[in-house]
């Protein structure tokens, strides 16, 4: 019966230097592996639609610009329809937070002429997927920026708490746009809840969201 031959016991067994500089080798080699593939990686961003949600994602929108520059660029029509929504989106990214008051949102917004060129609508018994909570007390509102002007959607949704007095029990978009404007008289006193940020590139066939919560922030992107 034919058997391998066995190798002699000096070419299978290294020596204490060969396999130190061995490991050496494969450790460094691990560590390059995940640093290329973590930088190809875009951290904390998840598939659309996929559970659980992961509250660690981050804005991809830049810090730095103040208040008052960034509405002064929503409100400028020199400035084209993408530079003006990015600048909203910047706004509710890094100066509103989940739980703010009407009067809390007016000290970012500002100056709320460019809302007259954007499209706000309630969104009541809905069959289908948003990028917020549906709550039964609450109201979910889309905004679309500058729909004439641009093919690319700049959608937000938000969620403002509590019921609505005349609609039972959504609330009108008139408290919407009082609420973004920083009325104190809306009744219930809501809070904006939570929001997110929607872009849709190419027609649809593109998105990213960010989702931002009291947990923090969502990160959604399709395709993945």
């Amino acid at each position: 019966m034919w058997s391998a031959p066995i190798a002699p016991a000096s070419s299978v067994v290294e020596s204490h230097p060969q396999y130190v500089l061995r490991r050496i080798v494969t450790i460094l080699g691990a560590g390059i592996f995940a640093v290329l593939t973590g930088c190809a990686h875009d951290s904390g961003v998840q598939m659309l639609g996929t559970d659980p949600i992961s509250w660690h994602g981050r804005t991809r929108l830049p810090s730095g610009q103040s208040v008052a520059s960034l509405n002064a660029e929503a409100n400028s029509s020199a400035s084209g329809p993408t530079r003006r929504a990015r600048a909203i989106f910047t706004l509710f990214a890094h100066h509103i937070r989940p739980g703010c008051s009407a009067a809390e949102v007016h000290m970012v917004l500002t100056e709320t002429k460019w809302m007259g060129e954007s499209k706000l609508t309630g969104i009541g018994g809905l069959a289908g997927w948003v990028p917020v909570d549906m709550e039964s007390k609450d109201t979910v509102f889309v905004w679309k920026l500058f729909p004439v002007e641009t093919d690319k959607g700049w959608t937000i949704y938000f969620r403002l708490t509590g019921a609505g007095q005349t609609k039972y029990p959504e609330r009108e978009v008139s408290d919407a746009l009082a609420f973004l404007r920083g009325e104190a008289t809306i009744f219930g006193r809501p809070n904006i809840e939570e929001f997110a940020l929607c872009e849709y590139q190419e027609h649809g066939s593109k998105v990213r969201i960010e989702r931002f919560g009291r947990k923090g922030i969502c990160v959604y992107k399709w395709p993945p």
